[in-house]
């Protein structure tokens, strides 16, 4: 299984926009494991910069 940053970022866009599509614009949290995956600065900063700051 393929479980580089790149991926994860990829598989994450798909999923934020399909709940887009299904009505679900906010995401509140993202809980992940601790995976290197998720830990890696490129996954983080774009989750970082998605984030809805309120």
């Amino acid at each position: 299984m393929d479980e580089k940053a790149s991926t994860t970022i990829g598989f994450f866009c798909r999923a934020r926009a399909f709940l887009a599509a299904h009505g679900i614009t906010e995401l509140v949290r993202v809980v992940t494991d601790s995976g290197t995956n998720y830990r890696a600065q490129p996954f983080t900063a774009t989750i970082t910069s998605l984030a809805s700051h309120n």
